[in-house]
């Protein structure tokens, strides 16, 4: 991942965070995790001695105020997530027609012995139990893929509308008719 890559998951981190909260006031089943939700973001960046922090300032330079800055846990959890995407996109080499199996991504995901190492940690700082904080491990997976498949998506149609430019370009040559 690139230096820009990295970055725009760090502010992915945080804006997870922010709708993990805003969904805990909709279902039971998240506003129970209310030491979680709190763990996971803060308002000013904590840890400084982490090399995560160097993806602090970006964050930084575009906040006005109600951007959230993840702990460095959460945001290494977030970037295995796209490892894992990443992997599968490029095994399924998918095209415009193709369907992300969301289903397998999750399995996938909640698999990784990077990802369960992650969020053990995360679980030890919250003081949650594992049992308790499933509904928010299942949210904030279905939510990264609905979000990583929507960019994959909006990618995927820019570079199909550059192919038929460039095509409808090189099909319009100038008539030497005289009409």
């Amino acid at each position: 991942l690139t230096d820009i890559d990295q970055n725009i998951l760090y502010y992915i981190s945080g804006y997870m965070v922010k709708k993990l909260k805003a969904a805990s006031f909709k279902s039971i089943n998240l506003r129970k995790l209310e030491t979680l939700n709190n763990c996971l973001a803060t308002k000013n960046p904590v840890e400084l001695n982490h090399f995560v922090s160097q993806y602090i300032s970006w964050v930084t330079q575009q906040s006005r105020g109600g951007l959230l800055y993840p702990i460095p846990d959460f945001y290494l959890l977030v970037r295995e997530f796209d490892a894992i995407f990443r992997d599968i996109v490029c095994s399924q080499a998918l095209g415009s027609n193709s369907i992300i199996n969301q289903g397998r991504l999750k399995l996938l995901m909640s698999q990784s012995p990077i990802v369960k190492i992650h969020w053990e940690k995360i679980l030890q700082i919250s003081n949650t139990e594992e049992a308790r904080s499933k509904p928010a491990f299942g949210y904030l997976m279905t939510l990264f893929i609905t979000l990583k498949g929507f960019a994959v998506a909006k990618k995927e149609r820019e570079r199909l509308q550059d192919k038929l430019v460039k095509r409808s370009k090189s099909s319009h040559t100038t008539s030497k008719s005289l009409r």
